[in-house]
């Protein structure tokens, strides 16, 4: 009598529960731990499942050999119904069910020709959001109130091409970059219905199965002009109003020092007549030593007038903070936070904080010669540069040094930035939203899974843009978070940052945009 020794696949079971529940544990955490063992103890259950099944499960041969075939043949035949859509801020596989690919939204260049060309540019109003998370690129709308809303109304939703470009607005016009076939696209809508006004398309594509298809960066809108990066490096200054290229970069050319891992996302900052870009100095680069990380353009006609920097970009955008009464460029790159000479790229001072995985991504907050920087994997901690009193440290002679207040490692944000209110801080650590004290960094409380959104603060409360696609209206103080409403919003996945103005909320993920009306 054969023996079939049902015991190994009940002892696979029952160790793949229990990791499961042990996952399950660990995230209540951080997502991305539970997740990342659910997967790898899916991987090994079914591996041993399989090993058992073939030389251990006491069947006949053939009925062995027939079993594994059959199961081959089935998992074949459901291959061109599964797909997998890169992975979840988790890392865990996002999969997509049903025949062929997404369809490709069509591209409409832009008639330069009537009365768009002779409208007058753009001018930003009260409340506008002219770029990556706001005016300040600190996600505070301020002078915007949440209220008590009892609904939201849809105003309008439509299909976007791929990316994880966040949403302008200025005046009626809404502006982002997005993913058509194989064109980046920059795309101008009617911020009231949603409809196209305008499209300019480039032909570059970058795709990476973890950071997904389509551009990465917000464009920045000053003086009527948007100013767009795209993921392989291409720098466009285009008339608002029109979508009319003015001049053009290739910023991996202009500096040489190579393509980041997951494409550039570097927001452009513009400061009076001036465009600032951090395309990094990373493997790969044509310029060897002379290689530029930080690039800085005449606005006017795209002229280089410095390059500087000489350490690898972030997946975040440059920045300006005051430091004893001067105020500098700051880039948060895959090594840790720089400041620069305004004037001529020169790094002033330096503070290491990266993660083993080299996907840096949150931007730095400046609050009052303080800076707050933070990682997946290695926390937090909160740094003020400041003149030393007879040199840098080691006798650097630019004269800087950075004091450390203090560390955590219990303040993990991946994708969003913290927002501030009084002395709280809080953001979505390991996918959970978390409050610590500004001052100290000690916690205050963890609660609610929202995945690896995003948060945006208003006077009176926080909206939070969960990662699958609902959105939130709450308010927070020290001891916890209250929900006043909560709605699904989008399908796909939700990576970019919302903007909130006049109790309207503008939402957008991978595959689809949005505006929501809050009553």
């Amino acid at each position: 009598m054969r023996k079939h020794r049902i015991w190994i696949p009940g002892l696979v079971l029952l160790g793949a529960g229990v990791s499961v529940a042990i996952s399950v544990a660990r995230s209540r955490e951080d997502l991305t731990e539970g997740a990342l063992q659910q997967l790898v103890t899916l991987v090994v259950a079914v591996l041993l499942l399989v090993l058992w099944w073939l030389f251990l499960s006491g069947y006949r041969a053939i009925v062995r050999l027939g079993g594994f075939v059959l199961l081959t043949v089935l998992l074949a035949a459901l291959r061109p119904f599964v797909h997998t859509d890169g992975t979840s801020g988790s890392s865990m596989p996002t999969l997509r069910f049903g025949l062929g690919d997404p369809a490709v939204l069509p591209i409409t260049l832009p008639e330069l020709q009537g009365d768009a060309v002779e409208a007058q540019p753009l001018q930003l109003e009260p409340g506008d959001w002219p770029g990556f998370r706001g005016a300040q690129r600190d996600s505070v709308a301020r002078g915007e109130t949440l209220g008590a809303p009892a609904e939201s109304s849809l105003l309008w939703k439509r299909p976007v091409g791929e990316g994880w470009s966040s949403l302008v607005l200025v005046g009626d016009w809404l502006f982002t970059q997005e993913q058509r076939g194989e064109y980046e696209c920059t795309v101008a809508y009617d911020a009231a219905s949603g409809e196209e006004r305008w499209v300019h398309a480039d032909a570059d594509r970058y795709d990476t199965y973890l950071g997904g298809i389509g551009p990465r960066a917000t464009p920045t809108f000053s003086l009527g002009v948007l100013y767009t990066v795209g993921s392989n490096g291409r720098l466009n200054a285009l008339e608002a109003h029109t979508g009319r290229v003015l001049w053009s970069r290739d910023m991996l050319e202009d500096g040489g020092g190579g393509l980041i891992e997951f494409g550039l996302a570097c927001s452009p900052l513009v400061l009076e007549d001036t465009v600032y870009v951090v395309p990094g100095v990373n493997a790969g680069g044509s310029a060897g030593a002379a290689a530029a990380g930080v690039l800085a353009y005449d606005r006017a006609d795209g002229t280089v007038r410095w390059r500087g920097g000489t350490r690898p970009a972030g997946y975040t955008a440059p920045w300006v903070g005051t430091f004893d009464g001067e105020e500098h460029l700051l880039v948060f790159g895959l090594e840790g936070l720089s400041g620069h000479d305004l004037g001529t790229g020169a790094e002033l001072w330096f503070t290491p904080w990266g993660n083993t995985f080299k996907n840096g991504s949150v931007m730095p907050l400046v609050v009052d010669g303080e800076v707050l920087l933070s990682v997946f994997s290695n926390g937090a901690k909160k740094v003020a540069p400041r003149r030393a009193a007879g040199g840098g440290d080691d006798g650097d002679s630019t004269g800087w040094e950075v004091e450390e207040r203090w560390r955590q490692r219990r303040f993990q944000l991946k994708f969003n930035g913290g927002v501030k209110r009084g002395d709280l801080l809080v953001g979505l650590d390991g996918g959970l939203l978390a409050c610590i004290d500004w001052k100290t960094g000690e916690r205050c409380w963890k609660e609610g899974r929202h995945g690896f959104g995003q948060i945006l603060l208003a006077d009176d409360g926080l909206l939070i843009l969960s990662e699958y696609g609902e959105v939130i209206v709450a308010d927070f103080d020290r001891e916890g978070v209250t929900e006043r409403l909560r709605f699904e919003a989008l399908e796909g996945k939700c990576w970019n940052h919302p903007v909130l103005r006049g109790g309207r909320v503008y939402v957008r993920s991978d595959v689809e945009m949005a505006c929501y009306e809050l009553r």
